[in-house]
């Protein structure tokens, strides 16, 4: 799988990018990993006829945005569990 490293550039999309690659973004100083998801088809239960289509291929967040991240971004941490009681962890996911 490649391994691609940008700085808050867009990621794009192309038929010959492998499913499952990573490319590594920096937001605001932090870094993000993302996977490439193609464009397909998959069946969503038993029933054949419940077929969904994604028309083009994207990258996802392999991971939910942490508290770290989001702070980085928004300039402000409003969760709850923001240090005060011993809880903040920078890799914790954001609650808001």
């Amino acid at each position: 799988m490649a391994n691609n490293k940008t700085n808050g550039t867009a990621l794009g999309t192309d038929n010959s990018i492998v499913a499952g690659s990573l490319k590594t973004v920096i937001l605001s100083g932090v870094a993000v990993n993302f996977r490439y998801v193609p464009a397909g088809s998959f069946q969503r239960d038993a029933a054949a006829e419940n077929i969904s289509v994604i028309s083009a291929g994207y990258w996802l967040a392999e991971t939910e945005t942490t508290q770290e991240l989001f702070q980085a971004v928004m300039g402000a941490n409003p969760s709850y569990f923001d240090g005060t009681a011993g809880y903040y962890k920078a890799a914790h996911p954001g609650e808001i």
